[in-house]
C-alpha cells in the first residue's frame, strides 16, 4: 500500500504530552500500522492512520487510560 493511504484519523483534543507520546509509541508497535500523515491543528493533533481496525480497539484504550471522551463517526461511500 501507498505510504499516503489512510482508514481513519485519530484526533485528540486538548492533549497533553504523556498522551501524545502514548498514542506515537502504541502506533509505533503496532504491527501493520502506520501514520501516514500528522497534522497539528487549532486545539490538538490528528493522526491519520492506516488502520480503522486498530484506530477503533485503540481508541477505546485511551479513552478508558486518559479518562476522555470518544466520538466515532463512520462515512460509507457508495
Amino acid at each position: 500500500m501507498r505510504p499516503d493511504y489512510f482508514e481513519g484519523i485519530l484526533q485528540l483534543r486538548k492533549p497533553t504530552k504523556k498522551l501524545i507520546d502514548f498514542a506515537v509509541e502504541s502506533i509505533e508497535e503496532a504491527p501493520g500500522v502506520w501514520v501516514a500523515k500528522q497534522e497539528k491543528v487549532r486545539g490538538g493533533m490528528d493522526f491519520y492512520l492506516s488502520s480503522n481496525a486498530f484506530l477503533r480497539n485503540f481508541s477505546q484504550s485511551l479513552k478508558k487510560k486518559f479518562c476522555g471522551k470518544l466520538r466515532i463517526e463512520t462515512q460509507m461511500k457508495f
